[in-house]
């Protein structure tokens, strides 16, 4: 789960970031 979002997560703005994935 972590790790699909951190696919994703350099693609999308840090805005568009959920809370659980910054953290």
């Amino acid at each position: 789960m972590f790790s699909s979002c951190r696919l994703y997560s350099p693609r999308i703005p840090p805005s568009w970031k959920m809370p659980h994935v910054v953290a």
